[in-house]
């Protein structure tokens, strides 16, 4: 057995822990519990229909050498497949990675895709290890304009990112780049989150400049804190900090 991917889905008060893994044959296989699941090699699992989470191939760019340093992202959990909804959000963030291409210096190097039997198994991106909600910002007002220029090159070749927020930007030397690209299209059920979406949602590029403006206002506030003194800051337990 080789696992394919692990998820943790939050829905309802609930939490389902998911695998992914395949056999020597190339069967697909999901494993799903309220428990954490450990991938062993003997795991046991039901069996996957792959048309139900891999959106067909249709002559996108395919990725070519080594994957080692870059994150492949893959098919994630048939918790999706009830209504083959991540067949939409798979085939919309290629398609969205295909009319962006390499041309934005602050958005995910998208490498191509990854396909077996006709199905995209895979997006090949650059890696990045940190997270916008969990860096430490030094240069607030430069990672707030790249932001911007990203967002305004997204719109001027139709793509609606429609999940702007700190989890969806990582950083690193001291660059800012916007990932996650699979809340793209209307026909698409995947949204923005609580908290970064605006008042009257609807996936538009209003909306995304709605987002903006809450990271803006996340930065802006993140890198005050960095500012403080050690001595001025809530310390951990109190009741500021956990809010």
């Amino acid at each position: 057995m080789e696992i394919i991917s692990a998820l943790t889905v939050y829905t309802e008060g609930n939490t389902y822990h998911s695998l992914n893994f395949k056999d020597q044959e190339g069967n697909w296989y999901n494993k799903t519990s309220n428990e954490m699941v450990k991938f062993t090699p003997d795991i046991a699992g039901d069996r996957v229909d792959r048309t139900k989470l891999c959106p067909e191939y249709k002559g996108y760019k395919m990725a070519s050498g080594s994957v080692e340093g870059k994150h492949v992202k893959t098919p994630i959990s048939d918790y999706y497949a009830l209504d083959n909804s991540y067949v939409v959000t798979m085939r919309n963030e290629i398609e969205a990675y295909e009319k962006l291409g390499s041309g934005h210096p602050n958005i995910c190097k998208y490498h191509g895709c990854q396909v077996e039997d006709n199905l995209v198994t895979g997006i090949v991106l650059d890696e990045y290890s940190e997270p916008l909600e969990d860096a430490v910002i030094d240069s607030p007002q430069r990672l707030v304009e790249q932001l911007e220029d990203a967002v305004r090159y997204i719109h001027s070749v139709g793509v609606v990112h429609g999940d702007i927020n700190p989890k969806n930007i990582m950083v690193h030397d001291g660059n800012l780049f916007l990932i996650d690209f699979d809340s793209c299209g209307a026909d698409n059920p995947k949204c923005g989150s609580e908290g970064y979406m605006s008042p009257n949602y609807a996936k538009t590029e209003a909306d995304d400049w709605y987002a903006v403006g809450k990271v803006k206002e996340f930065v802006m506030k993140s890198a005050r804190s960095n500012d403080e003194p050690r001595g001025d800051r809530p310390q951990q337990g109190t009741a500021e900090s956990a809010a």
